[in-house]
């Protein structure tokens, strides 16, 4: 039989060449170019500056003295576009339409740390560097503090600042995979790490990845948490975390987080991007019974994935957090960690989780690393020490959709308004997608019914914000 091989294609682009002054003059780059500029997250390290005050000052410094020749990398959205119309990919005209519709021209695929700081410094967010300057024919000092700001520079150096250039090159042709191989040829050289190298990729697991490591970041990096340090933060170890939990949640622990099973699973094909919208979900639903401050005593971050462990092995077994016992249940996790982690007497051959190690391990060294048996023999001493069902209750869930009878008795019951106060459409009432019947009072995954009592006629969208909460109570609101 055959064995017909998918071969890698390689097609010659386009570009564009174009010098454009920083600040100065009818068409700039900081008074034009960056109102229709944005980053897609997917071609960059981290969501914010990784430089330190001192990167920033020289940066600025560098181009006052024309000494900052790195190219800023562009693509032409509108170019794009109108490429990928005329070969009828329909993926990358979705794509980028997307951005055109979001007001977006431009997307920078490398300088949008270079493109920040420029514009905090004429937000007087940092300083120039000190020092003597000789500009064309001026000559004097920048001091700290007195004149290093960009609204307190002298005149010659603002202006030799305004009209320095950056060379801007735009890409024209070329679609969202071969954007993704653009940016990793441009750091091949930094060399970019896992984590980064798999936020370009374009399956729908790496877009919810992303996601939730941007609205999370604070959870897990600052000053008063030790899960993952700033350093580590600013190149996707953030990311790198929630992939792991990830992968758990769908290949269970049986199975080691190796970068080779996490590339796997960044694939299109994989159950985890089949299944992404399932995950980002229950992370949520993880992050807000994990909102709480005493997990910061915590110093290490496997033991916040242990936590994520226990809560979906429970949700899997369809018991939910007792609500008014959960600050108890965050205490005693806690409290158990750290007689755990504190024992270096009592160490660990691994057999009751099926590995056989050759050195005892304690449970510090155990709470280090993120191997399999590892997470298996945490959780395995962990659930020894904690009684699950004093903290959670089992829920049986009733059917999830009301039945069309109840939705139209209870748009009727409510004069045709849906709980935000919207008129209802009769006419679409039962399409299927653009009403939902959401639960009043009780959600239904803590066994919410489906009666008349406790549903009502929401928006699609409405109800799927609410996730698994209940439908606010205006009136008790009001109150």
């Amino acid at each position: 039989m055959a064995v017909y091989v998918l071969t890698k294609r390689f097609r010659a682009v386009n570009k564009v060449e174009e010098e454009i002054t920083v600040n100065f003059g009818e068409f700039s780059f900081l008074n034009n170019v960056t109102d229709y500029l944005e980053a897609d997250m997917a071609f960059q390290a981290g969501e914010f500056s990784r430089w330190s005050l001192h990167q920033k000052s020289s940066y600025v410094t560098a181009h006052i003295i024309g000494m900052a020749p790195s190219k800023f990398i562009f693509a032409d959205i509108n170019a794009c576009l109108e490429y990928a119309e005329e070969n009828e990919q329909v993926i990358d005209i979705a794509y980028y339409r997307e951005w055109l519709n979001n007001g977006v021209s431009y997307l920078n695929i490398d300088s949008n740390n270079r493109t920040i700081n420029l514009l905090a410094f004429v937000n007087d967010e940092f300083p120039l560097l000190p020092g003597e300057y000789r500009v064309d024919e001026w000559f004097g000092e920048i001091v700290k503090g007195k004149n290093d700001l960009y609204s307190t520079l002298p005149e010659a150096i603002r202006k030799r600042f305004d009209e320095s250039t950056i060379s801007v090159t735009k890409y024209v042709d070329v679609s969202r995979e071969e954007l993704s191989d653009l940016f990793i040829n441009i750091n091949d050289g930094k060399p970019l790490n896992d984590p980064e190298k798999r936020n370009a990729k374009t399956s729908a697991i790496a877009k919810v990845i992303r996601e939730l490591a941007t609205s999370y970041f604070t959870r897990f990096v600052g000053d008063d948490v030790k899960w993952i340090g700033t350093k580590e933060a600013n190149r996707r170890y953030v990311d790198d975390f929630i992939a792991g939990l990830s992968f758990i949640y769908f290949y269970g622990l049986d199975k080691t987080i190796s970068p080779d099973a996490l590339w796997e699973m960044y694939d299109h094909t994989s159950t985890a991007s089949k299944n992404a919208s399932t995950f980002k979900k229950v992370f949520t639903e993880f992050m807000t019974f994990a909102n709480d401050d005493e997990l910061k005593s915590i110093p290490n971050k496997n033991s916040i994935l242990d936590l994520f462990v226990i809560f979906v092995e429970n949700k899997k077994n369809n018991l939910v957090p007792i609500e008014k016992k959960k600050s108890e249940f965050i205490r005693k996790y806690i409290d158990i960690c750290g007689k755990l982690v504190s024992d270096l007497s009592t160490g660990y051959d691994g057999t009751d989780v099926g590995a056989n190690w050759t050195t005892l391990k304690n449970f510090e060294t155990l709470v280090a690393g993120r191997q399999s048996a590892n997470n298996r023999m945490r959780n395995k001493l962990i659930n020894k020490k904690m009684k699950m069902n004093t903290f959670f209750k089992k829920v049986v869930l009733k059917p999830r959709a009301a039945t069309p009878n109840t939705k139209f008795g209870a748009a009727v019951k409510s004069g045709w308004k849906t709980p935000e106060g919207k008129d209802i459409d009769r006419s679409k009432l039962n399409d299927g997608k653009t009403y939902h019947s959401g639960h009043d009072h009780t959600p239904h995954a803590d066994g919410g019914g489906n009666k008349i009592d406790n549903i009502k006629v929401q928006e699609a969208k409405d109800n799927l914000k609410l996730g698994r909460k209940p439908i606010p109570n205006k009136e008790k609101n009001a109150a």
